[in-house]
């Protein structure tokens, strides 16, 4: 049996020798976190908490366009608990480079910051920020397209008008 550490980011001291078994129990609790790390004493360098091998049992796969869901039961009620969701959220880039192209540039550039953003927070195991930032590229999208919905309308009724 592996005897595991375990810190947070910026802790000064880590937890442990803990068990796989601990592990978990620390992460119902949430006492450790999806952006924690671990190590062993035969590991080179420090690994996120949650590629750590058996912490979670395997999944089914997700079918394509099946929408996320939050807190599903991964390995008895972990998921809820620790934040971890099923499946990435849709970072809307096409919508938000659409959107940017055809109705509003400052809107949609915003959105495209926002949506460029998702990728890289759930490749950080940084679960929350990515739905936030997905949620925030599709607002922005939406903002755009009213936008530019509202300023053809008003161009509509100038040229009728004229």
């Amino acid at each position: 049996m592996n005897d595991y550490y375990v810190s947070k980011p910026g802790a000064q001291q880590s937890m442990g020798p803990m068990s796989l078994e601990q592990i978990r129990m620390g992460m119902q609790q949430g006492t450790i976190t999806p952006d924690c790390v671990y190590c062993t004493s035969t590991m080179p360098q420090w690994m996120p908490i949650s590629s750590l091998p058996g912490l979670m049992p395997a999944e089914a796969p997700v079918p394509m366009g099946a929408p996320m869901q939050m807190g599903a039961s991964m390995g008895g009620g972990m998921a809820g608990q620790a934040g971890m969701p099923i499946a990435k959220p849709d970072n809307y880039m096409v919508w938000c480079i659409l959107v940017t192209i055809f109705c509003c540039l400052a809107c949609g550039i915003v959105a495209i910051i926002k949506s460029s953003s998702v990728n890289t927070l759930w490749a950080q195991g940084r679960y929350a920020e990515a739905k936030k930032a997905a949620d925030a590229a599709k607002m922005w999208c939406i903002i755009s397209a009213a936008i530019g919905l509202v300023i053809a309308v008003i161009q509509l009724l100038i040229m009728v008008a004229a």
